[in-house]
C-alpha cells in the first residue's frame, strides 16, 4: 500500500469501502450465518479470499458493496440481519410462530397451553 508524505496511507484505488456501521453489521451477520469452528475457511470460499482476508471481514474490514451483494445472494438471512443487527427482528418471528403453533395445537383438540 502507498503511503502519503505526511505518512498516512493512501488506499488503492477501485472499489469503495463501506461505511464502519455496514462493515460491523456485515460481520455480526457473518457471525450469525456463518456458525462452526471452521468459519474462516467457509468465508475465505464463500468469497474466493484467503483465510487471513475472511478474518479482516469478520472483524468488519475490507467490506465492499460487491461483498455485501454476494453475502446477500449466498446467505439466507444476511439482509434480515444488515437491517436489523438487533434481536428484536428475530423474537417477533419467535413470538409469531408461537402464535401459529398455540392455534394448531387448539385446532388439534390438544390444549396443553401451560
Amino acid at each position: 500500500m502507498a503511503s502519503r508524505r505526511d505518512g498516512s496511507v493512501v488506499a488503492n484505488r477501485g472499489n469503495p469501502p463501506v461505511t464502519a456501521d455496514y462493515g460491523q453489521r456485515a460481520a455480526m451477520a457473518l457471525e450469525r450465518c456463518i456458525p462452526g469452528p471452521n468459519r474462516d475457511k467457509a468465508i475465505a470460499r464463500l468469497f474466493g479470499v484467503s483465510d487471513r482476508m475472511a478474518r479482516y471481514l469478520r472483524c468488519g474490514q475490507h467490506w465492499t458493496v460487491e461483498r455485501l451483494t454476494q453475502a446477500s445472494t449466498a446467505l439466507q438471512g444476511f439482509d434480515q440481519y444488515i437491517s436489523t443487527p438487533n434481536i428484536h427482528h428475530r423474537l417477533d418471528a419467535m413470538e409469531a410462530e408461537l402464535t401459529e403453533l398455540r392455534q394448531h395445537l387448539k385446532a388439534s383438540g390438544g390444549d396443553h397451553d401451560q
